[in-house]
């Protein structure tokens, strides 16, 4: 019995252990995506040595049975895979992370052809979405500042205008050096908005850049693509590289309909305000009342409006009359420039709405943008922006791809620029330092006349509140791309997109102002219509060890501007901006262009066992805006990269990746639009009747292209698995041939003459260095470094050996003395201004008054700075990530017309030297120049003759001779001049006074945020939710500037940089961002 009783428990526990061994449970749980904690979509989830398994949902849930000794394998395409043990769990939360070991980056190029990074012969750099959200401006292009090496970025000071992009330097000697933009694989019509017109102009406006309507939410990834090398297959536009912009379309994982909102929203104000003095106020030679022109008949007393300067008494409450008429004090008002402003805003709402099946995905987004500015009335612009795409899958051999986005866009008061009477911040250089805003409200009398502080002062509140101007555009960009596979690697794609705008727009001047009494009204009306159609054929294969990538395609590029402007320079009544209330005959202009590239090339990669590669290409364009004897133009590139640590099996846990890459390249460039044949222009209006004459440049009939020749070598390196990435290039780029004007005799009917002349080299290195210095699951600090420097060298300019005619210069921009010049021998961009004339030995020499002798056409420094970098931070803990990046140049000089003035108008600090002294000396004891000068009455000494009383100008007083004209020094300088006498003449004669050093080194961008745990939101059916703190130029650490004076500010977007002119004061920005994913 016992032996039975023992036998079947035996029995019994095999049968348990069988049956243990074999029982199954259901099993749940979640898929996560470790770095955002988002629900995975199509995740694999397989029973490890089995064919049992499941699939995510769209929630990122599985469900399925195993045994307790089943082993559960998760894999993701470009995620690591993951196992785990089931044993007695019934539900579970996987998290998949990044597998960088097995996902190779792959980068959009020209034509916007994928390709592997390693594979490239040349340098290109990608900014991805997160990094342009952070710090986000209205105009995206403003933050890519420091974030890619080789390209310097001036933004406007303003939200509705033109950021300068310039990749590797100057290189054209007449264009805008702009690069190409191109989105979703088409260019489009990116010129700068800025009229253009130079300092000392009327209506100085700027329109804004073609590329700033893009929304940074729409945005997948940006490529920038550096010089020629990289984008020859773009042709002649992308002379000065190209920025590619790929906008998201919806992705394979979002299989329902995916809902994303953003909220920004920031407030910008001025962070630094011009460094006055508050001790001197309106007035002339220390005096108030110096004549009967300045005093009230009526009162007696002083008259505060008719002085422009702050050269008069001290502000002690004296009473005067008031810039209104009425009875005031003489008083300091400290605050007069700062409570001229208030804080600016930008709200940006976005939303979104997306899916994706077997067959297709669709894209939808809407952005509403409202912005004013820091200036009451201007620059107050709403926008809207809609955006469709949709791909589907015709058959099993084609697929469409298309979209639509349009851009309405509704803009007041764009405030006018540079030194433009209508500039209301330029007005301040001249506002007395007595000036009581409260004064200048409200700013016309009784007939509707403007006041302020003197008949050649505009007061700054008529600027704001009297002249308007307003602007609506319309815009369009349609594409569509077809995708035909015709056999295994065999494609065949078209794409045809455009680029519509339709602009219209009107200038309202009031009558009655200090500057334009009669009033000024004009509307204009600028449509453009671009066309680009492309078509190739793609061939990509790999055949045993080799790597096959060939295209060969043709393209034509269409563009059509007309321009119609019509001026009224006088109106009948005030405060009626039209047509209907002119006085005198309009001026009409109109401007029609049209220009056509058609261009076939074809390019070859061809990479053999992963280590190296070789790229081939070739284009041949055909421009309408040169002769047709000289309108075709043949340019090849030709580049390699060599992967040594996978050809020499070296790759080791210290030295990860190595690669050398190098390339050459061409590419033609033609010119604008009618420059070879000679036409006429409007002339004006006479007794009704308008009437023509020459244009002032002659035309050529025999203009050829230009050519840039570039050449790059490179070397991309990754260190401890990638914890350390370094990618540096050495370039050298060569553009010759240019298409320039040169001055004609008077005696030719002509001003100027379109010739191919000059040459202009830049040589660079830029360096980009990638760190991870804490990479865990729970910290990660990452450290990214971009630095670079550039030099762009004027090789020669004309030079005709027949006529003798020899060019070595070309101005750019001019202002009295100042001019910025391309100069043979010179790197690009050489400031030219008066010095203070010193003779042989060293000796500053003044004349017999004291006064500084001007030297003039003197070399007083460059616009191109000396190297760029930047360096970002970026810290994650858990759901929390801090970061910001600290931008920097260094080098340069910069020219500042608004100091300048303000200084000679006795408004700055600096204007203070020496007066306290000369008006004690003058006003108080009433000492004559003889008696500062320490000669009393019959030649006998003076008195108190140590004591200072004024400025004297450690120099040497000297003489001219008349026939020479050089000047000898003859005595040490022992005159005292007035202070107003040196800042109103000694700094006018000597210009590089207002020169400083451009350099600076800011904080660009700020950013706290915080995303939502993804436990917390699961059940309201949210993927993510994220809000950010986000700041902008919070704060300039290092300037040689000026306060007050931003040194990188620029009045203009053209190529003469280096000279500053109204430009308001520096700001910062601060805000709130606020997205989330349904």
């Amino acid at each position: 019995m016992k032996r039975i009783i023992t036998t079947i428990l035996f029995l019994l526990s095999i049968y348990s252990l069988t049956y243990a061994q074999t029982e199954t449970h259901i099993v749940e749980g979640v898929v996560l995506e470790e770095a955002s904690d988002i629900p995975l979509p199509g995740v694999n989830v397989l029973v490890k040595g089995t064919a049992k398994g499941a699939v995510t949902n769209l929630e990122g849930k599985f469900s399925l049975e195993a045994g307790i000794d089943d082993i559960l394998v998760f894999s993701f395409i470009g995620l690591e895979p993951k196992e785990i043990k089931v044993g007695y769990q019934t539900s579970l939360q996987v998290s998949l992370k990044e597998d960088t070991k097995q996902l190779k980056e792959v980068v959009v190029t020209a034509l916007g052809i994928d390709r592997d990074k390693e594979s490239l012969s040349y340098a290109t750099q990608q900014v991805e979405t997160e990094e342009l959200l952070q710090g986000k401006q209205s105009d995206f292009i403003t933050n890519l500042s420091g974030k890619v090496a080789g390209v310097q970025i001036t933004a406007s000071d303003s939200p509705t205008g033109s950021s300068r992009v310039v990749i590797r330097g100057v290189s054209s000697l007449a264009k805008d050096n702009q690069p190409l933009y191109v989105i979703d694989g088409v260019p489009i019509e990116s010129g700068s908005g800025d009229s253009g017109v130079t300092v000392g102009g009327g209506n100085n406006i700027d329109y804004g850049g073609g590329a700033s309507f893009v929304n940074p939410e729409d945005i997948a990834d940006i490529q920038v693509l550096k010089g020629a090398n990289a984008a020859a297959l773009y042709g002649s536009r992308a002379t000065n590289g190209v920025i590619m912009i790929t906008t998201k379309k919806s992705n394979k994982k979002n299989k329902g309909w995916g809902v994303s909102y953003g909220l920004n929203y920031q407030v910008r104000e001025v962070s630094q305000y011009p460094d006055y003095q508050n001790v001197y106020g309106a007035g002339n030679a220390f005096r108030l009342g110096a004549n009967e022109q300045y005093i009230d008949p009526v009162t007696g007393l002083p008259l505060l409006n008719q002085y422009n300067r702050s050269w008069g008494s001290p502000m002690l409450g004296q009473e005067v009359i008031g810039y209104n008429g009425q009875p005031t004090t003489y008083d300091v008002n400290p605050n007069n420039v700062k409570d001229f402003f208030q804080r600016g805003s930008t709200m940006t709402n976005s939303f979104s709405i997306q899916k994706s099946g077997n067959n297709g995905s669709v894209y939808i987004s809407y952005t509403r943008l409202n912005a004013d500015d820091i200036v009451d009335t201007q620059n107050e612009q709403v926008r809207n922006t809609f955006n469709v795409r949709a791909t589907t899958k015709v058959t099993d051999f084609l697929d469409v791809d298309t979209k639509m986005t349009y851009v309405g866009e509704n803009t007041d008061n764009r405030m006018h620029k540079n030194g433009s009477v209508h500039n209301p911040y330029y007005i301040f250089t001249f506002m007395h330092r007595n000036a009581n805003l409260e004064d200048l409200k409200p700013w016309k009398d009784e007939n509707g006349n403007e006041f302020g502080q003197r008949n050649t002062f505009s007061n700054p509140y008529w600027a704001i509140y009297e002249n308007s101007n307003n602007d609506k555009l319309s815009r369009i960009l349609p594409t569509i791309t077809l995708n035909a596979k015709i056999a295994n690697g065999l494609s065949f794609k078209t794409r045809v997109g455009g680029d519509l705008q339709f602009r219209s727009g009107e200038v309202f001047n009031n009558k009655g102002s200090v500057n334009d009494p009669d009033g000024f009204f004009s509307t204009f009306n600028r449509d453009i219509a671009v066309w680009n159609y492309e078509a190739f054929l793609n061939y990509s294969k790999r055949v045993r060890k080799f790597d096959i990538l060939v295209n060969v395609g043709v393209s034509r590029f269409d563009r059509r501007m007309n321009y119609t402007r019509t001026d009224f320079n006088s109106l009948v009544a005030a405060d009626f901006g039209s047509s209907a209330n002119a006085a005198t005959y309009p001026e009409v202009f109109q401007t029609e262009e049209k220009k056509r590239i058609n261009s076939v090339f074809a390019t070859t990669s061809i990479g053999y066992n992963d280590f190296i590669y070789f790229d081939l290409t070739a284009r041949n364009d055909w421009s309408s805006t040169l002769p047709e004897s000289n309108n075709s133009y043949f340019y090849p590139s030709v580049g390699t990269s060599f992967i040594f640590t996978n050809a020499l099996n070296m790759s080791s846990d210290v030295l990860s990746f190595g690669k050398l890459r190098g390339s050459i390249a061409q590419v033609g460039n033609d010119t604008d639009f009618n420059q070879i044949n000679n036409t006429y222009s409007y002339g004006g209006n006479y007794n009704g009747y308008a009437w023509v004459s020459n244009q002032t440049v002659m035309r050529n009939t025999d203009l050829k292209p230009e050519s840039t020749t570039s050449w790059e070598l490179g070397t991309e390196l990754k260190f401890f698995g990638g914890r350390i990435s370094l990618d540096a290039t050495y370039y050298d780029n060569v553009t010759s041939n240019q298409i320039i004007r040169i001055n004609m005799p008077k005696g030719s009917g002509y001003d100027y003459k379109m010739i191919n002349a000059g040459e202009v080299q830049n040589t660079g290195v830029e360096l980009v260095l990638g760190t991870k210095i804490i990479d865990k699951k729970a910290f990660n600090w990452d450290i990214n470094i971009n630095w670079s420097k550039n030099t762009s060298m004027v090789n020669s300019l004309y030079k005709d050996e027949k006529t003798g005619v020899d060019i070595t210069q070309i101005r750019y921009r001019g202002l009295r003395d100042i001019s910025v010049n391309a100069e043979v021998g010179q790197p690009f961009g050489v400031i030219r201004g008066s010095t203070w004339l010193t003779d042989d030995e060293g000796r500053k020499l003044v004349s017999a008054e004291g006064v500084p002798i001007q030297n003039q056409e003197q070399v007083l420094g460059n616009a191109q700075p000396d190297w760029l970098g930047a360096v970002t931070n970026t810290f994650k803990y858990k759901n929390l990530d801090f970061s910001f990046l600290i931008d920097a140049k260094i080098g340069g000089q910069i020219f500042s017309e608004t100091y300048s003035r303000a200084e000679t108008w006795g408004n700055t600090k600096s204007s203070l030297g020496g007066r306290d002294e000369y008006w004690f000396s003058n006003t108080i004891l009433g000492e004559n120049n003889q008696e500062r000068a320490g000669i009393g009455e019959d030649g006998r000494v003076y008195g108190d003759y140590d004591r200072d009383k004024g400025i004297m100008l450690d120099a040497w007083i000297a003489e001219r001779n008349p026939e020479t004209g050089e000047w000898k020094a003859v005595k040490k300088n022992d005159a005292y001049i007035s202070p107003q006498t040196f800042w109103q003449l000694g700094t006018s004669n000597a210009s590089e006074y207002n020169i400083y050093d451009a350099s600076y080194v800011k904080l660009r961008e700020v950013s706290i945020g915080y995303n939502i745990p993804q436990k917390l939101l699961r059940k309201f059916k949210i993927k993510r939710m994220r809000i950010a703190a986000v700041g902008r130029n919070l704060w300039i650490i290092y300037q040689n500037t000026p306060k007050g004076i931003d040194p990188e500010a620029a009045s203009y977007s053209g190529n003469g940089q280096g000279i500053e002119v109204g430009s308001l004061p520096p700001t910062s920005t601060l805000g709130i961002d606020f997205r989330i994913n349904f």
